[in-house]
């Protein structure tokens, strides 16, 4: 006897909204006026050398310009200049000041210029400045991992852009004892996605799978983020409920500059690609992940109760009412496919940062057999009832995205949105042969 049966599921990701506000003692912010079309930016930072901490309204003067500006309340500094070769003197009260020379200043292009400042010798007054550590600097991760109470391993923004390296699982792969699973989820000293948890600047970060406990790692870009640490071991201000490693992600807050990525992918294996791949006629959003309005009940279908209770014609015409898919086909599998998109910027207080992700898949488990057994009593052995032979087919799509937008209220505070989705779907072809008695 030959039989044929077709499932179709979908499975669908959480969406995670955060909203924030953050209050910071004033300090001047430097210019932000948008550039012409003639001039070039410079951006940098000023940090504490030994502490890694940002210096606040620490001065920034351009020799030889008469133009001065002073650094924000994160230590950074902003000038539009127009093009050409340029010094920078950098100073504060109880440091040394320093000097950057043969700084080139392209039209239409960002400059960095960062600088480490270090104490004055023979300072007698102690100045002390409470500020929140800038994150992106190795200098402050190195220093946060030798005061950290906990084993970990810290990674940050000035790292991840000299490596190659384009989302945060492939980021993670160069921390020791880490490993990555299906190019996403992370593994710590072996043990597996289920004993590992993730934070997000600090919040308690759920999964988009309710399968696994922690968050895919490939939904941030690199250019996204600020720092990226795996915590091993415990404190009592971190969730006590995982025991492999904790992902503690901190994203940016706003770009430098504005920035567009774009990235295709394609692969395959020997079994299904450009193989015989089992389908049939389903809906048109499918490549989506969005057919469940395609695949729902139609209207009037009653529970099993009820059914049962309906004479024959009324369940040959309900039965009628459902959609004529069930007849299956065989197509060759494509290649598989993906692509991400990520795009950043800021306008004046507001600053944002968008992500995309896309991918299908397609995979086949063949010659699995399915054999069911009855027990004949005291006097009758085991016998062999059914004896299947089943051929799956399965078509993987993923859509996913990440929303991160801060607006600066004045110098006094500023409010943060975060959102993030991943939505993952399935469907399934199963072909059967076999006997059943």
């Amino acid at each position: 006897m030959i039989g044929g049966r077709t499932l179709g599921a979908v499975y669908v990701g959480v969406v995670v909204v955060s909203l924030g506000a953050v209050v910071m003692a004033r300090a001047e912010q430097p210019s932000t006026s948008p550039p012409s079309a003639d001039t070039g930016t410079v951006t940098g930072i000023v940090i504490d050398k030994s502490s890694g901490e940002p210096i606040i309204e620490a001065g920034v003067e351009v020799v030889g310009e008469g133009k001065t500006v002073k650094t924000d309340l994160d230590g950074r500094f902003r000038i539009q200049l127009p093009p050409g070769s340029y010094e920078l003197r950098m100073f504060a009260p109880l440091y040394q000041g320093l000097r950057l020379k043969g700084l080139v200043v392209k039209a239409n292009q960002v400059t960095k210029a960062d600088a480490s400042l270090a104490l004055a010798q023979g300072s007698t007054q102690v100045v002390e400045v409470i500020a929140q550590a800038n994150k992106a600097a190795e200098a402050t991760q190195l220093t946060l991992r030798k005061k950290s109470p906990v084993v970990s391993d810290t990674v940050s923004a000035e790292v991840i852009k000299k490596s190659p390296d384009s989302d945060a699982a492939k980021i993670v792969q160069r921390v020791p004892a880490v490993t990555i699973r299906d190019n996403k989820f992370v593994f710590v000293r072996g043990l597996g996605e289920r004993y590992s948890s993730a934070l997000l600047n600090g919040s308690r970060l759920p999964s988009t799978d309710p399968e696994k406990r922690v968050v895919p790692l490939d939904l941030f870009p690199a250019d996204f983020l600020e720092s990226l640490a795996i915590l091993k071991s415990y404190t009592p201000d971190l969730p006590g409920d995982f025991s492999g490693g904790l992902v503690d992600i901190h994203l940016r807050e706003f770009p430098e500059k504005f920035t567009f990525s774009t990235g295709l992918a394609t692969g395959g294996n020997t079994q299904t690609t450009l193989q015989d791949f089992r389908t049939y006629r389903g809906g048109g959003l499918d490549y989506l992940g969005l057919g469940s309005n395609f695949r729902k009940l139609p209207e009037g279908v009653p529970d099993t109760a009820d059914f049962r209770r309906l004479s024959l014609s009324e369940r040959d015409a309900l039965g009628r009412s459902f959609k004529d898919i069930w007849n299956t086909h065989l197509e060759q599998a494509p290649p598989n496919s993906g692509a991400n998109l990520a795009v950043g910027d800021t306008f004046g207080p507001f600053g944002f940062s968008l992500a995309g992700i896309y991918t299908t898949e397609y995979k086949t488990v063949n010659d699995r057999i399915e054999r069911q057994f009855v027990n004949g009593g005291p006097s009758n052995p085991v016998a062999l009832s059914s004896n299947f032979n089943v051929d799956d087919s399965i078509f993987e799509t993923r859509l996913g995205g990440l929303l991160t937008t801060t607006y600066k209220l004045g110098d006094t505070g500023k409010l943060f949105f975060r959102s993030l989705i991943d939505r993952n779907t399935f469907d399934t072809t199963t072909f059967e042969t076999g006997t059943d008695t």
